[in-house]
């Protein structure tokens, strides 16, 4: 338990203060859209993946916005990445990236009626993972 007596020194600022001067600076640059119509889906996406990095959602919108390049700039498919060698050569986003998950191991011992309509659903023959892999979700579809 802590002594009911003492004294309390607020933290001490070790690193220089931003100005409001400098805040206004910002604010009026370039790197700030200045009109609604500046605001791309680039922009907006990119702030949101900053936001939620590491949170699933962004890979739901990556799916959503196939993989574009034009508004995830520099996103490259993993170097050595051994998972779906069937995919690692695809050209088109489409068919690179895994749009979905493999069913678990438990529904796939137990429940094979299910997962066989799954994958007819997906219009998959059964056992093609490579290929489920890649079919979009039904969010995912125009």
């Amino acid at each position: 338990m802590w002594p009911a007596s003492g004294t309390y020194s607020p933290p001490t600022v070790t690193f220089p203060a931003i100005t409001t001067a400098q805040i206004n600076a910002y604010l009026a640059s370039a790197a700030v859209p200045q009109t609604p119509a500046a605001v791309t889906l680039r922009s907006i996406m990119e702030q949101k993946y900053l936001a939620m990095f590491l949170n699933p959602d962004s890979w739901s919108d990556l799916r959503r916005l196939d993989f574009s390049s034009s508004i995830y700039v520099n996103f490259a498919y993993p170097v050595g990445n051994a998972v779906n060698s069937s995919a690692a050569g695809q050209t088109d986003p489409k068919l690179r990236y895994p749009r979905r998950l493999l069913p678990g191991a438990t529904e796939v011992l137990y429940n094979p009626n299910a997962i066989a309509k799954l994958f007819a659903d997906a219009g998959v023959s059964n056992g093609d993972n490579n290929t489920y892999l890649t079919k979009p979700l039904w969010f995912d579809m125009p």
